[in-house]
């Protein structure tokens, strides 16, 4: 695994960047491509793990959609996708794809870092928009850590959110 794709990826994360991946089971049969993905797994990104044959495709800030050219000759480079329709029925077909995978580290025992900082901005502070300046994100990067922290533990509020991390001992 080239170190600088490493190093990119760790920078966004500590800068707030979310990125959510699904990965296909095989993908972790070469050991330092799974230590890259368990690695940056436990510093904040979200990854799940798939059986099943899956397309490549990116997704920026539910904006843009980017796929390959020509599947499998990812030399042939992507096409960028602007249209809302087609942006929308993309991020649904991911978010069917997410639901039917696992998490990477479905046992992982210790919140990451983010969530370390998403859950004391949490309890120390009222409004979103307040946190979020304190993380030095924006508004919706924080509340999609909020939302990822909710599935994560299994909370329906914020509320339980709380509850649920002071029952797993995170705060």
């Amino acid at each position: 695994m080239d170190p600088r794709v490493r190093e990119r990826a760790l920078a966004e994360l500590k800068a707030g960047v979310r990125h959510r991946s699904i990965v296909h089971r095989s993908t972790l049969d070469d050991p330092a491509v799974a230590a890259y993905f368990h690695e940056i797994h436990r510093a904040g990104d979200r990854h799940r793990v798939i059986d099943e044959p899956i397309q490549r495709l990116l997704i920026i800030d539910r904006e843009t959609a980017f796929v390959p050219i020509e599947p499998g000759n990812p030399a042939a480079g992507a096409l960028a996708i602007r249209q809302p329709g087609i942006v929308v029925t993309l991020i649904g077909l991911f978010e069917q794809a997410w639901s039917r995978a696992t998490d990477l580290e479905p046992d992982a025992a210790d919140p990451s870092p983010v969530e370390k900082q998403v859950l004391d901005l949490l309890d120390r502070l009222g409004k979103d928009e307040v946190a979020a300046r304190a993380m030095g994100v924006s508004v919706r990067t924080f509340r999609g850590h909020v939302a990822d922290l909710m599935a994560r533990l299994g909370a329906a509020n914020r509320f339980q959110i709380g509850a649920r991390a002071k029952e797993r001992g995170w705060i």
